[in-house]
């Protein structure tokens, strides 16, 4: 139910609400849900992962609904604010891991989802002090992850190459280079972004 409702969210505020209830879901090492997790079973991950698939639209096959999710992100990263889209781009690399190959398939492929996650690039780094603001670092991060992830853990049954042809042909339409150019000197005060493996 709380994925049907992020999905179908249209303000900021309800993508932001729903999309943090979920990310808690995945991130095992929240705070508030550490002291819950050492006396609780931790619930599987890919469990997880069907339910939210299930909430998308249930009717839909596994691969119907990885796709829709894609749009869903690339929906989402149009209207957010950087606070928003910092728990949407986290949410994405979150589910991005821990997803079956279609939904990286569907993300490699996916104008829209990078149009707007290179516009959310642009927008994070127009804060005045990169390393204070919290939200704008958290965007930059989660969209380098989920870039890195997508090139270099290509799934069966996919052809490696051939999917690193398709982001990089995505990529270079919808303007990486061009946002790389115009935001890099603010990207390099991102520790995390020139420290990650």
């Amino acid at each position: 139910m709380l994925s049907r409702q992020w999905a179908h969210s249209t303000s900021t505020g309800d993508v932001y609400a729903t999309g943090s209830l979920l990310l808690v879901l995945f991130d095992y090492n929240h705070p508030r849900f550490v002291s819950y997790y050492e006396s609780n079973p931790r619930p599987p991950r890919p469990i997880v992962l069907s339910r939210v698939y299930h909430g998308i639209k249930a009717s839909a096959t596994q691969q119907e609904q990885a796709k829709i999710l894609a749009s869903v992100f690339a929906l989402h990263l149009a209207v957010l604010d950087p606070e928003a889209s910092a728990i949407e781009t986290d949410l994405c690399f979150q589910l991005q891991q821990d997803s079956d190959a279609h939904f990286s398939y569907y993300l490699r492929r996916s104008n829209a989802f990078w149009r707007h996650a290179l516009k959310a690039i642009s927008e994070a780094v127009k804060e005045e002090n990169m390393e204070t603001k919290q939200h704008g670092r958290a965007v930059c991060l989660a969209l380098f992850r989920t870039a890195g992830s997508l090139v270099h853990l290509v799934k069966e049954p996919h052809d490696v190459s051939e999917e690193r042809r398709a982001i990089a042909k995505v990529w270079a339409e919808e303007g990486l280079f061009e946002c790389l150019d115009q935001t890099m000197d603010k990207l390099l005060q991102i520790p995390e972004v020139t420290s990650e493996p």
